[in-house]
């Protein structure tokens, strides 16, 4: 067997580049412009030591001869390794219920976010289009170890291995175009608040100088979602906690659940939270700063969203006293 050195070199070269240099400029780019994207060195490592693997067998698939049956053996595990690859990238072997699962926390403009971002979706196509590639291998091998053709009949007749390869190379193509719509759909999503952000109705009772007699404290917030990307955005479940700064829950809100259609605008939503009327008194007389703690679920483009959204604002008695 005559070893094809430049061959080994060539593809090598290419998955070295596919399997590890790729992957770390990617997050290296995330991490310098978007810092609330962290990647935890395990992940790094597993990306590495995966890389090296991948393209030692890639070397090894190239030291055949072309349309023989040892680089059809070695193709198909060279397949199945990037099946592999992609499968761990996109999250697929976090077990549990970090499955697929992204996190993100950080400190933004006062705000502590702390997010997950499911991609389970991802995970999934592209492990099956990696076998798609798997199984035009399968055949093509089989096809050249017994020397004969194996075909599919669907209305007429196809030859097997390529007909995975096309079906192959056109799900690669509905997979890429799907990932490249995702972002540059959300660039077209638009969430205002109107107003002032959080504002306030007191009721003062039948008896404005007595706080106990059923004064009731209504904060609420106005907005508007304007959503001209290509997908929509489904099951947006909003709830919001308020909070002493000693982490007593004196209100909130209960769940408020939406869908923002893709190409339309949803505006003046009015979000309201509720103070416990058992607090109202203090609240009344007490300048103090009130902790507030934003849950938000949704799914878009199949990607679930989970965040928490927590931060603080001045709550002053001065206004409203009567």
């Amino acid at each position: 067997m005559k070893i094809k050195i430049p061959s080994m070199i060539f593809y090598g070269a290419l998955k070295f580049l596919f399997y590890i240099v790729l992957p770390l400029f990617i997050i290296s780019l995330l991490e310098i412009y978007f810092p609330i994207m962290e990647f935890s060195d395990a992940f790094v490592i597993g990306i590495i030591i995966i890389g090296v693997i991948g393209t030692i067998l890639s070397v090894l698939t190239h030291t055949f001869k072309k349309d023989t049956v040892a680089h059809g053996y070695t193709k198909i595990i060279d397949s199945l390794y990037s099946a592999i690859f992609t499968f761990y990238i996109f999250g697929g072997f976090t077990v549990g219920d970090g499955f697929g699962n992204f996190g993100i926390s950080t400190s933004l403009m006062g705000y502590a976010i702390s997010a997950r971002i499911g991609i389970q979706v991802i995970a999934y196509l592209t492990l099956i289009s990696a076998l798609i590639n798997v199984g035009q291998h399968v055949f093509k091998t089989a096809e050249l170890k017994k020397d004969k053709e194996y075909n599919i009949t669907i209305k007429r007749k196809f030859r097997a291995s390529k007909a995975f390869r096309v079906v192959g190379l056109v799900t690669s193509i509905i997979l890429a175009g799907y990932i490249v719509s995702i972002p540059l759909s959300a660039i077209n999503i638009r969430a205002n608040l109107e107003g002032d952000g959080f504002d306030f109705d007191y009721d003062l009772g039948p008896d404005p100088f007595n706080f106990t007699d059923g004064d009731t404290v209504t904060m609420y917030l106005m907005f508007s979602i304007h959503n001209y990307g290509a997908w929509s955005i489904f099951d947006v479940r909003l709830d919001v906690d308020i909070m002493l700064p000693n982490s007593t829950r004196i209100g909130g809100s209960p769940d408020r659940d939406y869908n923002f259609l893709h190409y339309t605008s949803t505006t003046s939503e009015n979000f309201s939270m509720s103070i416990d009327p058992v607090y109202v008194p203090y609240l009344v007389v007490t300048a103090t700063d009130l902790l507030f703690e934003l849950s938000f679920e949704g799914r878009y483009a199949q990607i679930n969203l989970d965040a928490d959204l927590t931060f603080t604002l001045p709550w002053e008695n001065v206004t409203y006293i009567p």
